[in-house]
């Protein structure tokens, strides 16, 4: 078996390897890393809607030209106001690519902790990249099934921008079944009244039926047309029809997703299928998504946990009393704020940035258990590179039991510290290392590193030929010696 950092650093070009080559253009190579560099760092909206380059990048992510881009003051009124609230500015301006970016954003929900995701922030660099041609392979576009399906889409583009009113939708029946699959309301068709009396009243008051009657599919159907607006309906728009013929297949499966390279059997079920549900109870009733969600937030310990889990995705996080902001655990946060069922009903769940966000993380999490299977020291460095650059306080790390035990490795502290109250943990842990140098890539390659010798030397690793290895150089020291006596040595690589 090979030593704990020979088998990590093979686990990291691996990883390497999945991600997408540069372009070659080195004017997108440059937007892309003032992106990766820069959006770590803003603490208001402000400093993203102020800053040119930055929001020229997340509007370009997300259909924006420059020409039709919206004012940086409309856009920060945008995602101050958030898309939770069906009152809110987003929701009253119709374009689907305004509200998927202040969805996806999430300011006003969650504040600031979508900036901070390596996640997100890779995922807005594959769609700006996607945007600008640069690579085909990550465009989100789709390959339509021929037949039925096209025809039907065409029948609806070519139609649906002359509908004035409820009325003319519901006398035109192949629009209005068409309207109704692309929502999931096919139970409805047969009580057209209703569906009459949602689409005039719209969702924007509580006394609204749409509201009235609690289902989130309802309210997002209304909101879509908007036949209540004084403005007029959305059907007018130019991304209206496209966006309701997407959903349509996505909804009748008629669509065909192209995964990405490389992808699991679960990733491909998983992007099939996960539009498909209507509730957070759907979710947990298919055990393969359920599995997959919780593999993807590190959560398959709690697995067996289905009515906290419940708790945490019917409750969400919006209000600090919320249970899951109670639960000490931020994966439970992470997992709550990315579905957003309470904040924004089941359209994260159907929008393509947030699946490839979850899948992104799933296969993470998979290659990293993979790579565990025969040294589980290696899923530990694999699992703390991942995370670490996100930590900002030891309380973060002691909160963490992998972070913890990496941590505790590399800086020689012994196990018997942990009978230590925290804030004596934390007085040692500031005097050994300085935290924010987990931020930079470099130093955190050398702690992991650091980790691996001193890992493999402390549970008397070896593979009979370490010579070239460091292990190996250091091991004739190392024998009998305490693990503070270890860092000690190792520390000086």
């Amino acid at each position: 078996m090979s030593t704990t950092l020979t088998a990590y650093t093979l686990f990291t070009r691996t990883i390497a390897a999945n991600v997408p080559e540069p372009s070659g253009d080195a004017t997108v190579e440059a937007e892309v890393t003032y992106w990766r560099e820069t959006i770590r760092t803003i603490s208001t909206v402000e400093e993203l809607t102020s800053d040119e380059r930055l929001y020229a990048f997340a509007t370009t992510a997300f259909g924006f030209t420059e020409e039709d881009a919206p004012l940086p003051v409309l856009a920060q009124l945008a995602f101050e106001g958030g898309a939770s609230d069906l009152g809110s500015y987003v929701n009253a301006e119709y374009d689907t690519r305004l509200e998927e970016m202040v969805r996806q954003f999430a300011f006003n929900e969650f504040g600031l902790s979508s900036a901070r995701d390596p996640f997100f922030i890779g995922n807005i660099e594959q769609r700006y990249r996607a945007a600008v041609n640069q690579n085909p392979l990550l465009q989100t576009d789709t390959t339509v099934v021929r037949g039925r399906a096209e025809q039907e889409a065409d029948y609806f583009r070519t139609r649906i921008g002359g509908i004035d009113s409820p009325d003319e939708l519901l006398a035109d029946f192949q629009l209005y079944q068409y309207s109704l699959t692309a929502f999931g309301l096919e139970s409805y068709a047969s009580n057209p009244f209703q569906i009459r009396q949602v689409l005039a009243e719209g969702a924007g008051d509580s006394t609204d039926l749409a509201v009235v009657l609690g289902d989130p599919k309802l309210e997002a159907f209304t909101r879509a047309f908007g036949f209540d607006s004084a403005d007029g309906p959305n059907v007018t728009e130019a991304q209206f029809a496209e966006s309701i013929i997407t959903r349509n297949q996505r909804a009748t499966g008629t669509i065909e997703s192209l995964s990405r390279e490389g992808e699991t059997d679960q990733s491909v079920y998983f992007r099939e299928n996960i539009g498909k549900i209507s509730s957070a109870e759907d979710l947990l009733a298919d055990r393969r998504l359920y599995t997959y969600v919780m593999t993807a937030f590190d959560l398959s310990g709690a697995i067996d946990q289905p009515g906290i889990i419940r708790k945490v995705l019917e409750e969400g996080t919006a209000d600090e009393d919320d249970f899951t902001n109670r639960l000490p655990d931020p994966r439970y946060r992470a997992m709550a704020k990315v579905l957003a069922f309470a904040e924004f009903g089941l359209r994260n769940v159907q929008d393509p940035g947030v699946v490839d966000q979850i899948v992104d993380r799933y296969e993470r999490v998979q290659r990293e258990i993979d790579a565990g299977r025969d040294n589980p020291a290696v899923e530990l460095a694999a699992y703390f590179d991942r995370k670490a650059e996100t930590v900002t306080e030891w309380i973060q790390v002691l909160a963490d039991s992998r972070l913890r035990s990496v941590t505790f490795t590399a800086l020689g502290i012994p196990q018997e510290f942990n009978v230590l109250g925290t804030s004596k943990l934390i007085e040692e842990l500031e005097a050994r290392y300085d935290i924010a140098d987990f931020q930079n890539p470099e130093r955190r390659e050398a702690f992991i590193e650091r980790y691996a010798v001193l890992n493999d030397v402390a549970t008397g690793f070896s593979t009979g030929a370490t010579s070239g290895s460091v292990a190996g150089l250091f091991q004739p020291a190392l024998n009998g010696a305490s693990v503070e006596n270890l860092y000690s040595l190792v520390i000086q690589l």
